[in-house]
């Protein structure tokens, strides 16, 4: 990259984060109770995940790191879990999924994503599930308004739910894919989801008790 090029790429990124700390500052203030909190609250995460996408692409595009170095330190700032469990496979990720049609894309997580599911696959045997069930579990931080909890129809699943399937299931038809969700309350804010096959899921559905998905 060019010297010219990077100097604009860094400044454009320092102008977003004074506009950044502006919504920051202006979100600080805003009671919780306020009909502005929740858009207060987006503005504030999206400009930061911009932030960190374009800053992704800098280091990338000026420095010699691989992208595969790179996401795998992503990985681990993203603290991004996948485990075998008796039922089938654990995959945890610490934010919850945006809400639809406000954000263009959920890069910011996919990607992490992506190249966690490569090292997984690449260490371990995968058998492609078949006949499955994906249980998304949306968990709140119980210190937070319990108004945050949002509709399942208003959460951006699609493109979580791509990258999964390349990666564990031979597609994500109606035909061999069923979709559940539910929602705990909390230590913190988590998304966790589940992947089994079909005969296994009401046993792991009788098992879960409140608190026990967060520990």
């Amino acid at each position: 990259m060019e010297n010219n090029e990077l100097e604009k790429r860094i400044y454009r990124i320092k102008q977003e984060m004074i506009r950044l700390l502006n919504a920051l500052h202006t979100f600080e203030i805003t009671d919780v109770i306020s009909k502005t909190y929740n858009s207060n609250s987006l503005d504030v995460a999206l400009r930061a995940e911009h932030i960190a996408c374009t800053m992704r692409g800098i280091v990338l595009d000026s420095s010699s790191v691989s992208k595969l170095d790179f996401m795998h330190d992503v990985i681990e700032e993203h603290q991004i879990k996948i485990e075998q469990i008796n039922e089938g496979l654990k995959i945890e990720f610490p934010c919850l999924l945006p809400k639809k049609k406000q954000h263009k894309t959920t890069k910011f997580i996919t990607d992490p994503l992506f190249y966690a599911f490569s090292q997984y696959t690449a260490q371990h045997k995968i058998e492609l599930y078949k006949q499955y069930v994906v249980c998304f579990v949306h968990c709140y931080n119980k210190r937070l308004p319990e108004r945050r909890i949002r509709d399942y129809d208003n959460i951006e699943v699609k493109q979580v739910l791509d990258v999964i399937t390349a990666f564990f299931m031979e597609d994500d038809t109606g035909k061999n894919c069923d979709i559940f969700h539910t929602t705990w309350i909390g230590e913190k804010d988590c998304t966790q989801v589940y992947i089994m096959q079909k005969e296994y899921f009401p046993q792991w559905l009788v098992s879960q008790k409140p608190g026990l998905l967060l520990g």
